[in-house]
């Protein structure tokens, strides 16, 4: 009896879980409310870099930027008919001879300053007035420097109120040329 009532076990065993199988097949129910959100995941890897894509249409002109400040003066110039002069004694040496100078590559009807420094002092020679193409030409008959000027040579400026500004050289000698 020992076998039946395994067999009997083992059959009534099987009959349930049949019929909870056979429980299980029925049509599956509506689904259920969604549960909460789980935490955000890891960053991806960046991808690759895509295509260049075609260029747009040109955009409109910009307006007008204001006026830009004046370039520098490039070629201005003097020039002395005579770079070598006679200093003559006395107080005050006067030097012989015309001075003439001319200039160009200023601006047009620029006011101009020509100076030089000798070993004594500042000196301002003459003035001029560019005409309306920059350039001047001034004689001045005579002219003095100190008495402890020292002949010499010595650069020659010549600075216009606009900023253009030149340089020449003067020989200043005791004896005749």
């Amino acid at each position: 009896m020992k076998i039946t009532s395994r067999l009997s076990l083992m059959l009534i065993a099987g009959l349930v879980f049949a019929l909870l199988a056979t429980a299980c097949t029925g049509e599956t129910g509506p689904a259920g409310a969604q549960g909460p959100a789980g935490p955000a995941g890891a960053a991806g890897s960046d991808g690759s870099v895509g295509p260049t894509g075609v260029d747009g249409p040109a955009g409109k002109t910009g307006k007008q930027g204001p006026a830009g400040e004046p370039g520098p003066q490039i070629v201005a110039g003097i020039s002395f008919a005579d770079n070598t002069y006679n200093l003559e004694g006395g107080t005050g040496k006067s030097v012989s001879g015309p001075l003439t100078i001319t200039g160009w590559g200023f601006q047009p009807n620029e006011n101009i300053i020509i100076s030089t420094t000798t070993n004594a002092r500042f000196e301002i020679l003459m003035t001029a007035d560019a005409n309306a193409y920059g350039a001047f030409e001034k004689t001045s008959s005579k002219f003095r420097f100190i008495s402890s000027t020292e002949p010499g040579i010595y650069s020659v400026h010549a600075e216009g109120v606009d900023g253009t500004k030149a340089a020449s050289y003067i020989k200043m000698v005791s004896e005749a040329k």
